[in-house]
C-alpha cells in the first residue's frame, strides 16, 4: 500500500533456503541463525540502494 500510494519500487527479499513451514521448527532455526550471527544467502539483492533516499521494510505481523 505504501508503494503504490507514493509511486516507489518494490523488492521482496528472499532466502534461497526458506525456513521451515512448521513453526516450531522454524523458530528452532531463526534462533541458531541469531546465535551463530548467520546471514542467509538471498534470493537476489538490489544492484544499488545509492538513488534511494529512504528505504521501507514491510513485513507481515501474525
Amino acid at each position: 500500500m505504501i508503494a503504490a500510494a507514493v509511486g516507489a519500487d518494490l523488492f521482496k527479499i528472499e532466502q534461497k533456503v526458506p525456513y521451515a513451514a512448521d513453526y516450531n521448527t522454524c523458530i528452532e532455526q531463526a534462533k541458531n541463525d541469531l546465535r551463530a550471527k548467520a546471514r542467509p544467502e538471498l534470493v537476489s539483492v538490489p544492484e544499488s540502494l545509492d538513488s534511494y533516499d529512504e528505504i521501507y521494510l514491510g513485513y507481515p505481523k501474525l
